[in-house]
């Protein structure tokens, strides 16, 4: 069962050194916004419709981001669904880490290149961003790309750590990409939610969107916000996954309870065959 995170003061000061972060960014990614809708001559896709949308996560949920994952520069962080680039553009400016953004929709895509050139232009005298911007489909490019040595932590001591807003996406795309992070991502790596990735509990109805390969693979925090963290405005809860190492039964010396294999077979059969029998000899 997921656990509620506790915040101790260390975590408490984490949030408000990032708070000052995030609001130094928040201002100067506005102007660099209107700078680059105005030179494009469009601005940002929310779809068929703003409400189908699940827009933008705000500034300071980036930066309560952060400290949830404790994302460092020695990790790679990916944004599925990156729209604009706000919040890999956040993420590397805050904590020099490798952050990689995936985008469908082509317009969001050349608008977030076009404000990572003008925020690069404008930081010169900053560290250089460690930003890659992807297009495609969030599948296609994790499936092809999320284990490829160019995106793997620079350090030894590194993580992946995934931000996927699953908040308006249904079981079914939920089950794939729950099987795709479960044979891609190594032990250690993070992935945040803004819905459950799975049900955590077997449901009474439609017990088959319940995903048994996910059981007992991640160890599950929730931790809730309020509404001015979203651009939807509704309060809610961020769900962590954190990968468990994985036991290959390979690799076990003993096979799970309750399991015959066919070299126990034999042996049993062998101790059977050469007991001694308390019988007496037959004198013919």
């Amino acid at each position: 069962m997921p656990r509620k995170r506790r915040k101790d003061d260390e975590y408490e000061e984490a949030i408000s050194e990032n708070e000052t972060e995030y609001e130094q960014f928040s201002s100067k990614f506005e102007d660099c916004v209107e700078t680059a809708e105005r030179s494009l001559g469009f601005s940002r896709t929310h779809g068929k419709a703003w409400q189908e949308c699940a827009k933008e996560l705000n500034p300071v949920f980036v930066s309560h981001l952060i400290s949830l994952a404790n994302i460092n520069d020695s990790d790679t962080f990916w944004d599925l669904g990156s729209g604009i680039g706000n919040v890999v553009l956040q993420v590397a400016h805050q904590t020099g880490s490798l952050c990689v953004g995936v985008e469908l929709q082509t317009t969001n895509h050349q608008l977030a290149e076009k404000i990572s050139t003008l925020w690069k232009a404008q930081s010169r005298e900053q560290p250089r961003l460690h930003l890659e911007l992807l297009h495609g489909d969030m599948i296609a490019v994790a499936e092809e790309k999320l284990d490829m040595r160019r995106f793997r932590p620079r350090k030894p001591d590194g993580k992946i750590v995934i931000l996927y807003n699953n908040y308006l996406m249904g079981a079914k795309f939920n089950n794939t990409m729950c099987d795709l992070f479960i044979r891609k991502l190594p032990a250690g790596s993070v992935i945040v939610t803004t819905q459950q990735l799975f049900p955590h509990t077997r449901p009474s109805t439609r017990p088959g969107l319940w995903s048994t390969k996910a059981r007992g693979q991640f160890d599950i925090v929730e931790e809730e916000y309020p509404g001015d963290y979203v651009e939807w405005g509704a309060a809610g809860t961020v769900w962590i996954y954190t990968r468990k190492v994985e036991v290959h039964r390979a690799r076990q010396k003993c096979p799970p309870e309750g399991i015959v294999t066919r070299a126990m077979a034999r042996k049993r059969a062998q101790e059977v065959s050469d007991a001694p029998t308390n019988k007496a000899p037959r004198w013919d």
